[in-house]
């Protein structure tokens, strides 16, 4: 799964030619720039030439495992339509891409100013959202980049399929895409890639940011888009069974496995209270269970649930409150006493932690960067203001229970707008 210029090639042989990298960029990068038209109709067409049912198909036969994917499945083909590429565009720049316009500075003088592509991005993509890579490319080349891509181990290969389809669709597109199947471990190989290009865009966990942050240059920007935490914040006499619902749902759909997907559940409630809501949670996901069922996990996943819970099962002879499960561990439902984000092991298991409202800023703000969406079930009366203390203890995404996971047309990513950071602003003064 590599291509060097737009054109299919081995592993050997792409990283033979990436001592020709620089010399071959520096080339491309006197062409015309790439106009945002041209990427928004073909991806559009790709779009509209990849329908759900077939991409299921597709992800099928690759051995993607598509239980309750179909929501996510339906939302990115929509961004790629050329509705949501068009607003994503107007939305994210204020000015068209090398469009030069004129201004006036404060000595009366003119001078002109336009948005260009930074030149080159090297994408290390990460493997828990199907198709990610091949969007974070897109975007790239939105803003008429240069795209380097070192796809994610695991990736079964949908995003080489999507990149090689918009070349087929596109061939302009050519020598805007380079992607390979290194393995992180070829770190001599990623660091010429790295040289070679103008910023590095990082998805991933802390442990591969930290890897990247200290073998880049001092002045080669990384552009993050890290691991995230997110939860639900409900109060106790308001809560609805629909949001249960609604939540054990988005659990069991997805498996929690996305970044914005709930690990634990902020708690208001009085002394006592959490008990009962989280029996109410276990039998939420009891019967969201019937509509997703359970697939196999991995043994080493299943043996860090089973772990988990046999713990707290043997805390609770002393704490009194043990964790809600079944005999195969096939979900976990689990009381904190403590206030403080837990991470969950995932896969249908989710903390149940005490919060008071006066000390929501002080128990999130040790997790700033992390923190970014929330999923709200709170009275009316109450929901500006624990919306208001949220957003300042640093979330940047507040939805409802169940579409956690969902991005929606023109929101931001982690608080940013991804493309202005793609682009640089120049500035041509009268001389």
């Amino acid at each position: 799964m590599n291509l060097f210029r737009g054109e299919a090639c081995s592993q050997e042989d792409f990283v033979g030619r990436i001592c020709t990298l620089q010399e071959q960029i520096s080339e491309d990068l006197s062409l015309p720039i790439l106009g945002p038209e041209i990427v928004i109709a073909a991806v559009d067409r790709l779009a509209n030439l990849v329908t759900k049912d077939s991409a299921l198909s597709l992800l099928k036969i690759m051995g993607i495992d598509t239980t309750g994917i179909e929501d996510v499945l339906e939302h990115t083909l929509e961004d790629m339509k050329r509705e949501a590429l068009t607003y994503k565009l107007s939305n994210e720049l204020n000015a068209p891409l090398g469009e030069w316009r004129t201004v006036i500075d404060n000595s009366g003088k003119r001078r002109r100013e336009c948005y260009l592509p930074l030149g080159v991005l090297l994408h290390i993509g990460a493997g828990n959202t199907i198709g990610l890579s091949a969007y974070s490319v897109i975007e790239g080349l939105l803003t008429g980049n240069i795209n380097l891509l070192k796809l994610p181990e695991g990736e079964a290969g949908i995003s080489y399929f999507l990149l090689e389809q918009l070349i087929r669709i596109e061939p302009r597109l050519k020598p805007y895409i380079y992607m390979t199947d290194l393995s992180s471990s070829r770190t001599y190989e990623i660091h010429q890639l790295a040289e070679a290009s103008d910023a590095v865009i990082a998805w991933g966990r802390d442990e591969t940011i930290q890897a990247l942050r200290g073998s880049l240059p001092a002045h080669k920007p990384l552009i993050e888009w890290g691991h995230k935490i997110g939860f639900a914040y409900f109060s106790e006499g308001e809560t609805t069974d629909l949001d249960l619902r609604a939540l054990a749902d988005e659990m069991c759909q997805t498996n929690q496995l996305y970044c914005s997907s709930p690990q634990c559940i902020l708690y208001e409630a009085s002394e006592g209270g959490s008990y009962a809501f989280a029996e109410r949670l276990e039998n939420s996901l009891k019967e969201s269970s019937k509509t997703y069922p359970q697939k196999a996990i991995s043994q080493e996943q299943q043996a860090e649930i089973t772990f988990l819970h046999q713990t707290l099962l043997l805390e609770s002879h002393i704490k009194g409150v043990a964790p809600f499960t079944d005999a195969a561990h096939s979900y976990g439902v689990m009381i904190s006493d403590i206030s403080e984000l837990r991470a969950s092991p995932l896969y249908r298991n989710i903390w149940i932690i005490p919060i008071r409202r006066e000390a929501l800023i002080q128990v999130l703000r040790p997790h700033i960067g992390h923190l970014q969406t929330v999923g709200l079930s709170v009275p009316a009366s109450c929901e500006e203001e624990i919306k208001r203390l949220l957003f300042r203890a640093g979330i940047t995404k507040i939805t409802k229970c169940g579409e956690m996971y969902l991005g929606k047309r023109g929101e931001s990513h982690d608080g940013k707008n991804t493309l202005s950071l793609y682009v640089k602003k120049v500035d041509d003064r009268e001389r």
